[in-house]
């Protein structure tokens, strides 16, 4: 809603095909987790879940076209993620984790009309969740530019950005000497 300035948000734990997902908007001021704890809400939340995935899968869609694109990753401890187990729960068939950690990753998409940002929480870093929004981009596009800092993660791959890192990250090597 452009009057108020709404700002949407989803939260992807895990891997699509076996995740958990939370929604937010600010009109929800925060409060929709669709994870619970009781099985007959599990259920229930199953059963929205599946109505949700569809704007879900809008909302990655249409980051994907975005001018710019912040990104960047933070540890996080998800007890049913931790352990070899539990990364290989949150991964795709066939897929490999490419390290022992959790991490949560903060992708905002700014275009003129709206700004989305997707959180991304599993065994993946930054530039591995990037790439897999950008895969949706539509090919006439020309590259975003992406904001983030210098870590190698944080770039996705083989996919074309125009990489514009953090300043504060580089200004502090300098000011240190």
């Amino acid at each position: 809603n452009d009057q108020r300035g709404e700002h949407v948000a989803i939260q992807e734990i895990g891997h699509p095909s076996s995740h958990s997902m939370r929604a937010t908007s600010s009109e929800s001021n925060g409060r929709s987790p669709l994870t619970t704890g009781s099985p007959v809400l599990e259920s229930i939340v199953k059963e929205a879940e599946e109505k949700v995935t569809p704007a879900y899968n809008a909302l990655i869609a249409q980051a994907a076209q975005g001018e710019v694109c912040h990104n960047d990753d933070t540890p996080m401890r998800i007890l049913d993620l931790m352990g070899k187990k539990g990364r290989h729960k949150a991964l795709a068939e066939g897929d490999e984790p490419v390290g022992r950690a959790v991490f949560t990753s903060g992708i905002v998409s700014v275009a003129p009309e709206r700004e989305i940002t997707l959180y991304f929480t599993g065994p993946r870093h930054a530039g591995e969740n990037l790439r897999s929004v950008l895969e949706r981009r539509a090919a006439d596009l020309a590259a975003p530019v992406q904001m983030c800092d210098a870590l190698s993660r944080n770039l996705p791959g083989e996919l074309a950005t125009i990489v514009a890192n953090c300043i504060a990250h580089g200004r502090r090597r300098f000011v240190d000497v």
